[in-house]
């Protein structure tokens, strides 16, 4: 996320949900995204709140169409 100085949080048991989706009792790990939401402000783009990794993407054999902007997770 273009820094090596990034102060991070882990935290465990956490829930997931997007739509008919769920992953229960997983650990994450949370960090500010100011630095790439003013980045991304400068370029005129809309800002994020989060980031999903490989690691679930992976996990969860993702679908992702970027034409219909749309993600699908088993």
């Amino acid at each position: 996320l273009g820094t090596s100085e990034l102060q991070t949080r882990r935290s465990a048991g956490n829930k997931m949900e997007i739509k008919d989706f769920e992953i229960k009792r997983f650990p994450l790990t949370a960090l500010s995204l100011e630095h790439v939401n003013n980045a991304l402000e400068k370029h005129g783009s809309p800002k994020i709140d989060g980031v999903i990794g490989a690691d679930i993407l992976k996990k969860h054999n993702a679908i992702i169409d970027y034409k219909g902007k749309a993600i699908y997770l088993k």
